[in-house]
């Protein structure tokens, strides 16, 4: 008998719930192709009973999403920026290779620094219209 590959225990397997409303709107129609890999890889990752803060070193990224490093850098860029990612702790040029590495938090979900908003890549795209209209 062969071992799963995933835990067979269902609260254990990944998974992320994107829904077709969201899909629809256009703060989630803008994100690039690598933006939206890394979004719904790191929904999957998120626990409930872990911590909602997430390594996304460019090196990583670049290798779980199949692009350049470059690339993953400007993903992760683009999700800052359209509120689906919050920075909670600035990579750095020393230390460990994983010290070194960005964390970012999804804001869909509470963390110790800030309370959970679902709505913020809505509100942070209907921010940059009314920015980008006048």
């Amino acid at each position: 008998m062969t071992d799963a590959l995933y835990s067979v225990r269902r609260k254990d397997r990944p998974h992320a719930r994107v829904y077709h409303h969201w899909l629809e709107h256009p703060s989630w129609k803008e994100l690039s192709p690598s933006a939206f890999k890394v979004i719904v890889h790191l929904m999957a990752e998120y626990r409930p009973d872990q911590p909602n803060v997430f390594g996304v070193g460019e090196r990583r990224m670049a290798n779980l999403i199949g692009c350049g490093k470059v690339m993953a850098k400007k993903a992760i860029d683009e999700l800052v920026e359209g509120g689906f990612l919050r920075v909670e702790r600035r990579g750095r040029n020393s230390g460990t290779p994983l010290g070194r590495e960005r964390a970012v938090s999804l804001t869909r979900y509470d963390t110790e620094t800030a309370a959970q908003d679902p709505e913020l890549p809505i509100k942070s795209w209907q921010r940059k219209q009314k920015y980008d209209a006048a």
